[in-house]
């Protein structure tokens, strides 16, 4: 972790790049989706509900159109028994007034969601907490997977991570501002957002776990916890997101 500067832009590196290079090796990032927006959220929907993956791109098949993606007129009349055939029936109603909501949303967006959710991260945030069933980790974690913003959107275990490691906060939201600050503003950045995603949240559920195992981890020496006195995570005044 002594490199504190990038090789092509000579820029000072952020901690949060160093410990994502040290975890590289401990940890395997899966690829991202390469699903617009109004599809993530579809099936976000459906897995929400207790569908599994393949069953919930199964179900939504006939709502897409013919370049593969979720068609928004077709899913703001997302018939009940498409819902019923992969979720369980205390779900089915949420979960389809869900599905409709979003779809009247992304037509009444005249460009299309993804273009309006990327003029703006705040406007962003805002589109998608108003809709039915899309809470605040969501939220960025969609926004990531579609590649429309460089958010970090930490599970709860990467949460733990970043508060032993002593960023500040005792929220997600603080935490996850205090990540998303230390990305690089580049090209990539979208695909640095994604690596700590996953590597903070594999690292939260091995080595930092709940009982961690300091000596052993690999990022110690960037760690402001290590193992010694009080541990931060003790000290969360609202509970990290589920993993």
């Amino acid at each position: 972790m002594d490199d504190a500067q990038s090789k092509v832009t000579l820029r000072p590196r952020s901690k949060l790049e160093r410990i994502l290079d040290a975890l590289d090796e401990e940890y395997r990032v899966p690829p991202r989706p390469q699903l617009d927006l109004v599809s993530q959220i579809a099936l976000f929907h459906l897995v929400s509900c207790g569908a599994d993956g393949s069953a919930a791109l199964t179900a939504v098949t006939p709502l897409c159109s013919g370049t593969g993606a979720v068609d928004p007129e077709r899913l703001a009349k997302t018939p009940r028994d498409l819902v019923a055939s992969v979720c369980p029936e205390s779900h089915v109603d949420a979960t389809l007034l869900a599905l409709r909501s979003l779809g009247e949303a992304a037509v009444a967006s005249p460009q299309g969601l993804d273009a309006r959710c990327r003029r703006d991260l705040g406007e962003a945030r805002r589109l998608l907490r108003s809709l039915p069933g899309v809470a605040e980790q969501s939220t960025d974690l969609l926004l990531l997977q579609a590649g429309i913003h460089a958010v970090v959107a930490p599970t709860g275990p990467g949460v733990h991570v970043a508060a032993r490691l002593g960023y500040p906060g005792a929220s997600y939201a603080s935490f996850a501002r205090a990540l998303d600050e230390e990305l690089p503003e580049h090209a990539n950045s979208i695909a640095v957002a994604w690596r700590a995603h996953h590597l903070l949240d594999q690292h939260g559920k091995g080595i930092c776990a709940r009982a961690p195992q300091c000596t052993r981890c690999p990022i110690r020496e960037a760690c402001a916890y290590r193992g010694e006195g009080e541990d931060p995570v003790a000290r969360l005044s609202v509970r990290a997101p589920a993993g």
